[in-house]
């Protein structure tokens, strides 16, 4: 019976740490860097802290993953910055790429959907 308690308290701690944060806001800036390690980083207006997410200049740096999403992801980012519409984003802390910056999770632009 301990042991059972004491497996479920280790895989319940580990995602107590994890948190996901959310912020609506205009993308200010899209880096597409041939040294990244992902598609693109993304930087969003007033997005300054996410938990142990990476920042630069007060920014949160969200990585769009190179994967399969990627160019819809990017996509609409992109959008969003040409037409000056705000976007709702989410990153989890724990979830980070090779070089450490916070992976987007979510990206929505109809804040009221």
């Amino acid at each position: 019976m301990k042991i059972i308690f004491l497996v479920l308290m280790l895989l319940t701690s580990a995602q107590s740490y994890s948190a996901t944060y959310k912020h609506r806001g205009l993308v200010v800036d899209i880096l597409v860097r041939q040294s990244l390690d992902s598609h693109s980083i993304i930087y969003v207006d007033g997005f300054d802290v996410a938990g142990t997410c990476n920042t630069f200049r007060d920014h949160v740096i969200i990585t769009v993953p190179d994967n399969e999403k990627s160019n819809a992801v990017y996509g609409l980012f992109l959008a969003a910055y040409m037409s000056n519409k705000s976007v709702d984003v989410s990153v989890d802390d724990t979830k980070t790429d090779a070089d450490g910056y916070c992976i987007i999770q979510d990206v929505r632009m109809n804040a009221s959907f």
